[in-house]
């Protein structure tokens, strides 16, 4: 691997003081804001496939008119361009808006999350590869299971189980764990989203809620979905409301998580 400079490394005299970025006025403190194209909320802007039947629309054009078409979120990897003035969900992000919903709106929100859980396991696909939905061969799984710089590619759901495992007994080299802690035993893999936080669905004027950015999606076993929900939601009370209305509880799962931590963080490496 290769590290590729945008500028070419300058060396500094002995004496002098190189001159360090401040922020201007105005300028938010942290990390860097997701960019939004206003024209991409515009609803009187022409957009790349306006009065297109999109199921008719080549793999091509459908690639140009996303490299065309103004940008509704552009943050890291991930870009969504807005190709047509229809293909669109009006309606916030949840994030803003949880805190202002009365209790029976965010039962309902819950209860629709739940079952887009439920739904999505309904279907064992152990037939499939694990890991991302049609992911080229060197493909790692990105989640909160799989540390920051991803892991896999995992050919076998033997091998995701053998590498889970692996961070158990890094916890017991470091004396985190106990030796006879009870190891992963995978049966059933399922479709899985890993990122349910308020801020990844829209609540449009129907009160129904859409499911946004699928990047960490992919085929897992059934608790990753619980596990990574728990951590990913960023507010206690929408996940134990989603949680308790699921009919096959992995509780089991979501403790054995719990005891890897430290070999998916400090002990990433090992």
């Amino acid at each position: 691997m290769g590290c590729y400079l945008s500028k070419p490394v300058r060396t500094e005299p002995p004496n002098e003081t190189p001159l360090q970025d401040v922020p201007k006025p105005g300028d938010q403190i942290g990390f860097p804001q997701p960019y939004q194209d206003p024209r991409a909320i515009d609803d009187d802007n022409e957009f790349p496939l306006d009065e297109r039947d999109i199921s008719s629309v080549s793999d091509e054009e459908l690639l140009s008119a996303y490299l065309m078409a103004p940008q509704l979120h552009d943050y890291g990897a991930v870009t969504v361009s807005r190709v047509s003035k229809h293909l669109v969900i009006k309606g916030p992000a949840i994030d803003k808006t949880w805190q202002s919903l009365d209790t029976a709106r965010k039962e309902t929100v819950a209860q629709q999350v739940a079952d887009t859980i439920e739904k999505m396991q309904s279907t064992v696909l152990n037939h499939m590869p694990v890991g991302p939905i049609g992911r080229s061969q060197d493909a790692k799984c990105q989640g909160p299971w799989f540390t920051d710089y991803g892991a896999g590619p995992f050919d076998t759901l033997g091998e995701l189980e053998d590498w889970c495992n692996h961070k158990i007994d890094v916890g017991i080299m470091v004396k985190h764990l106990k030796p006879e802690t009870r190891r992963f035993e995978f049966k059933d893999i399922v479709m899985t989203h890993q990122d349910l936080a308020l801020g990844n669905l829209v609540l449009d004027e129907g009160m129904k809620v859409w499911v946004i950015d699928w990047g960490c999606a992919g085929v897992y076993p059934r608790g990753f979905e619980q596990t990574a929900l728990q951590i990913q939601a960023e507010n206690n009370e929408y996940a134990d409301m989603v949680l308790e209305r699921l009919s096959d509880r992995q509780d089991v799962v979501m403790d054995q998580f719990a005891k890897i931590a430290y070999g998916l963080s400090t002990g990433r490496a090992l």
